[in-house]
């Protein structure tokens, strides 16, 4: 399963997919251009 999250923040928006596997119990994610990078991990840290 994919899906498309959105992070939004004034002009510094992101885009990342979660890509998971149910059956492997793995999951992963990219980002849809390297210039969300530091952006999306500095939100996704904020919840992990």
């Amino acid at each position: 399963m994919i899906v498309k999250l959105f992070l939004l923040k004034g002009g510094d928006d992101g885009e990342v997919f979660l890509n998971t596997n149910p059956l492997l119990g793995k999951g992963e994610f990219s980002t849809k251009d390297e210039r969300y990078g530091d952006f999306v991990v500095q939100e996704l840290g904020r919840v992990l």
